[in-house]
């Protein structure tokens, strides 16, 4: 049973980071569509910086459901144990 959610949580999580990626792409490439590349390059420059706090934390918010989906997939994933002679 362990397995099961194990493989089941592990899915989950690269759906879940499949999707994010999927619309924060979408939304880069409609920002170049909307207002060309310059607008769109001042966007992702935005969006992006490293001191933009509140982006770093909409982004770890929205990826955390898969990053403790993966952690704890990892945690109940059955070990295989090591003989040593």
């Amino acid at each position: 049973m362990k397995s099961f959610a194990a493989k089941f949580l592990r899915g989950f999580a690269v759906l879940w980071f499949s999707l994010v990626f999927v619309v924060i792409m979408t939304a880069v490439g409609l920002e170049f569509y909307r207002g060309g590349f310059w607008h769109g390059y001042k966007k992702l420059s935005e969006w992006f910086s490293p001191f933009n706090l509140s982006g770093w934390i909409v982004n770890i918010v929205t990826c955390l459901p898969a990053i403790l989906a993966f952690w704890v997939s990892e945690k109940i994933r059955p070990r295989l144990k090591v003989v040593s002679h």
